[in-house]
């Protein structure tokens, strides 16, 4: 009869502490040393095989681990580091003067090249046979605890040969002397958390093959490698190199090669995804390579989980920090390769993929002039990249992912206080806020990307006629990359709609206007704030793909979500989705044989499954009406009016901003004559009609309303006191219609306001009283915006013409040669007449830009 857990349990602990000595003053291959650790080692096993849910038995894994593999491996790596740092030192030294001093010094230390081969090939022997024992652990454990789970890694693996388990190699020579007799009843898990239990060991038994075979990699010299322990640098040479011969010749260096690793890291991840350690080796290893912003997407993975992988928090902000300083140092070499003409694709993404990482490192200790620079400057390559098709689906979903995890890590997950005092400066609660939108903001940019390239390339799709009334072959080689990145933003936004509908861009503004002692009122539960301009956008631009996708791809052409798919599978576990990616499937996409057209028409199924999906749930701002789907205007809020605070350093307030109806309405006129060829002026006079009359009843709207002002006829005998800088007439630039994402950056610049030079900011701001001014009233404004009976000529010109009133800023004005009715050079059909202006007409002057395709500044 087997002796019981807590006997064995106390014997362990007194062998470990026998073992600790002996380490102190014996090598870690000395014989007494190896006897006490396969002797603790025997005791571990029987803890673990036979007496598995005893509370003696609780993270026995980690104590085999730790005490009896990485203890040797972490004393291995420490003499070998001494004995390199010592030839390294002496190769320093002048081979004259210091030849027969290092040959003493050889002899006496035994620091010599012979020395340090004869210790790494003892340590690759080590870690070759650790391989062979912990290899059968998993084995014997898949076999006792009949854990199926397991299969699929384990074939993939090569550890077992067939699905009926047989093991490749079960028998490792002397391994399985230590183990105890397999008992004929499998101890088969009879409850959830015991299942739980055994499929975490199996994780790390996991994660340990893969330290084995990352650290045979990074201690091979072999084949032109860098010297053992480095990741970089010249070939390792050790002793005499021959004159004559190829030897003699230098040889060129070998990369290292951790796919097996990574591997098996993945394998682990994959079989208990709730689990951040193995995203955590992960990311060590893409250190390597070095990919940064794949190594940073496998930090915030190893924290957004049910059991988030601590160390990862200090790591991420250590590999953020470094990845910062890299990038100051070579701005000047990165400014000449940007000048050079042409700037390789390569080079173009690998410049992005770190500019990432700097984003992220810069909301640490956010400067809000460079942050704002580089989240345009993210979002302009991001568009530009995708929409080229030079960005891979993985690095695409990588950008996503990384949006999703910073905004999730910010809101659930606080730094430890050592890696808050070391990386990051303290924040208030109304920093938090504001960084809280900012991260919010940046996510909604790069999920607008994807849905403006989307709807660009649903535009050109081939008619049903040319691909044999096959949908999948419509699909663009773009939207075949774009549409995994896709369904995890959609499943994100499915996921937290509640969330998004609490306005974080609202709570931003409040806390701003606090900053200035400006007082807010609240916004309606469940509602858009007029302030939140960049949130209507985005959910503007979702409609108009959504309802674009639906045209393009009619349901009943389309293949329903049966199993998870690549994504799904790969994004289990991680919290910001909140289970909405196929939690409940291990294997069925590993071995449904689908073709990739087959999944493709069943990921546009479920975006539209999705978008439909969001519609039903509460306080849903969007509608689907006659085919079309829609932002809802009653959860749109016009602008709420602002209340100063008493003293004297209270602002002035400010103009009104667009009410976000007209925003949508603007946007909405410009998608839809941007998608229309060009009319001549007879055809174009009804539409140009209704676009006013849209506009205006809008603006009419809003200020018969307004008890202040229900005279709309100005006097021109009043004088209008002088107004803050900030209500100064600013010029408004007309921008480009993005009519591909394929465009040179410049359609995608922000249209941030430009300052008035000094021959500008003399002029009289809006309001001021001109002389011999004739009141005007809102029937003049209409009569004279919709030219009535009169047809418009082939210049457009204005029948107004009063040298008395000249066009402010509303419809023009004498600080910009256009009126904001004009239209840009390559949009000439959408030109108008220009009409006077009314200076009581509030119509905000943000109400009136055109919005553009590309990213805009958010007011932050």
């Amino acid at each position: 009869m087997s002796e019981d857990s807590t006997t064995i349990a106390r014997e362990a602990k007194s062998i470990h502490q026998s073992l600790k000595e002996l380490l102190k003053t014996k090598e870690p291959y000395d014989r007494d040393v190896e006897f006490q650790r396969k002797n603790l080692r025997k005791r571990y096993l029987n803890l673990l095989l036979l007496h598995p849910y005893a509370n003696d038995t609780k993270d026995v894994e980690t104590s085999l681990w730790m005490q009896t593999s990485y203890a040797f491996i972490a004393s291995y790596r420490h003499r070998i580091s001494i004995i390199d740092r010592a030839i390294q030192g002496n190769a320093r030294q002048s081979a004259e003067q210091q030849q027969t001093k290092q040959q003493q010094n050889q002899k006496q230390n035994a620091h010599g090249p012979v020395e340090y081969r004869k210790l790494l090939q003892r340590f690759r022997q080590f870690l070759a046979e650790e391989e062979k024992f912990w290899i059968q652990l998993v084995l014997r454990m898949y076999r006792s605890f009949d854990l199926k789970e397991a299969e699929p890694a384990l074939t993939l693996l090569g550890l077992i040969t067939d699905a009926n388990g047989a093991a490749n190699g079960a028998k490792a020579t002397g391994a399985h002397n230590i183990f105890p007799q397999e008992s004929s009843s499998a101890l088969t898990p009879g409850t959830e958390a015991e299942k739980e239990s055994r499929l975490s060991i199996m994780n790390k038994a996991f994660i340990y093959l893969g330290d084995f075979a990352r650290y045979k990699e990074l201690y091979n010299e072999a084949g032109g490698r860098p010297r053992a322990g480095q990741e970089a640098g010249a070939p390792a040479r050790r002793g005499k190199i021959r004159k004559k011969g190829t030897s003699g010749i230098d040889t060129v260096p070998m990369a290292r090669n951790y796919d097996r690793a990574q591997q098996r890291y993945e394998q682990a991840r994959l079989l208990l995804p709730s689990d951040g350690n193995a995203s955590h080796q992960l990311a060590i290893v893409a250190s390597y390579v070095p990919d940064r912003l794949g190594s940073l997407t496998h930090y915030y993975r190893a924290l957004c989980v049910k059991h988030p992988f601590e160390p990862a928090a200090e790591n991420m902000a250590t590999h953020m920090t470094k990845t910062l300083q890299i990038w100051n140092r070579q701005r000047q070499e990165r400014e000449r390769m940007l000048a050079s003409t042409p700037v390789t694709i390569a080079n173009q993404v690998d410049i992005f993929k770190n500019r990432v990482v700097v984003l992220h490192a810069l909301w640490r200790n956010p400067i809000d002039k460079e942050v704002k620079e580089q989240e345009r400057r993210v979002y302009e390559e991001f568009h530009r990249l995708v929409g080229a098709r030079d960005l891979s689906t993985d690095t695409i979903c990588n950008v996503i992912i990384l949006s999703q995890g910073a905004l999730y890590k910010h809101r659930m997950i606080r730094d430890s206080n050592s890696a808050s005092s070391r990386h990051e400066a303290p924040r208030t609660p109304g920093a938090d806020i504001l960084l809280e939108w900012r991260l919010f903001g940046h996510l909604l940019d790069m999920h607008i990307a994807l849905l403006e390239v989307g709807k660009h390339e649903l535009k050109e799709l081939p008619s049903m006629d040319n691909v044999d009334n096959d949908p999948a072959q419509r699909i663009t080689a773009t939207f075949r990359r774009i549409l995994p990145p896709l369904r995890i933003a959609s499943k994100w936004l499915r996921s937290n709609l509640t969330y998004a509908m609490q306005d974080p861009e609202f709570k931003a503004y409040q806390q701003k206007e606090k900053s200035k002692r400006v007082k807010t009122p609240q916004k309606g539960k469940g509602k858009i704030s007029g302030h939140s301009h960049h949130t209507v956008r985005f959910w503007n631009r979702y409609t108009q793909f959504m309802t674009s996708l639906a045209n393009a791809f009619p349901g009943d052409r389309l293949l329903p979500l049966s199993d998870p798919l690549e994504e799904d599978i790969d994004m289990r576990g991680f919290l910001p989705l909140k289970k909405a990616v196929g939690e409940s499937s291990l294997t069925d996409s590993r071995t449904s044989g689908r073709v990739p057209n087959e999944e493709q028409l069943m990921r546009i199924s479920d975006l539209l499954a999705d978008a439909r999906a969001m519609i039903e749930m509460d306080n849903s701002p969007i509608t689907y009406e006659a085919g079309v789907f829609k932002l809802k205007e009653s959860v749109l809020e016009p602008r709420l009016s602002r209340h100063r605070s008493n003293g004297p350093n209270a602002p002035e307030d400010a103009p009104h901003a667009p009410p976000a109806q007209e925003q949508t309405i603007m946007e909405a006129i410009r998608d839809s004559k941007a998608d229309e060829p060009p009319n001549d002026d007879d055809a174009r006079t009804e539409g140009t009609d209704e676009i006013v009359n849209e506009v205006f009843k809008v603006g009419l709207d809003q200020f018969e309303d307004d008890e202040e002002d229900d005279e709309i006829v100005w006097n021109p005998k009043a004088t209008s006191p002088p107004i803050s800088p900030g209500l100064q007439a600013t010029p408004i630039v007309p921008m480009k219609s993005l009519t591909s994402p394929l465009g040179h950056s410049s359609a995608l610049t922000s249209p941030a306001r430009s300052s008035l030079s000094p021959k500008q900011a003399t002029k009289t701001p809006i309001g001021s009283p001109r002389a011999s001014a004739v009141p005007v009233t809102a029937q003049d404004l209409l009569i004279n915006a919709m030219n009535v009976g009169r047809k418009p000529s082939a210049t457009l010109v204005s029948t107004v013409d009063s040298p008395r009133i000249k066009p402010t800023l509303l419809f023009g004005s004498e600080l910009a040669p256009n009126s904001i009715w004009s239209a840009s050079h390559d949009e000439q059909p959408l030109k108008f007449a220009a009409v006077r202006r009314i200076p009581m007409l509030r119509f905000p002057e943000a109400s009136l830009k055109t919005p553009m395709q590309g990213y805009q500044c958010r007011t932050d």
